[in-house]
């Protein structure tokens, strides 16, 4: 804390939090003080909506083809790393009125 100043913790809960639970990590690292949650797909970020977790969940990997709109609706935030990605995004967004809050992924190398 000392040297991240207010930079806030997200905590990734993927892969059913690494075997352990996704619910019952994403709890335990809410109630240590993370502001929001990590998955690897909408499936798992609408589980935990599913399950009570309201803290901001952001879902970074996509298939071709998905369908945005369930994310749109439970609130989950959404990575996109192409262009199709956004277009799909944006054809959800459309097509369910809601807004999308998105963090763009770049591969760095």
């Amino acid at each position: 804390r000392e040297h991240a100043g207010h930079a806030q913790l997200m905590a990734v809960v993927k892969a059913d939090g690494y075997g352990h639970g996704a619910t019952r990590v994403a709890q335990t690292a809410l109630g240590a003080g993370a502001a929001e949650l990590g998955v690897a797909t909408v499936d798992e970020a609408l589980a935990l909506r599913a399950d009570g977790i309201t803290a901001p969940v952001l879902a970074w990997l996509h298939p071709p083809g998905i369908d945005f709109g369930p994310a749109l609706l439970a609130d989950v935030q959404v990575a996109v790393s192409s262009l199709r990605q956004l277009d799909e995004l944006l054809h959800a967004v459309r097509r369910t009125g809601r807004t999308a809050t998105v963090t763009v992924k770049v591969d760095t190398g």
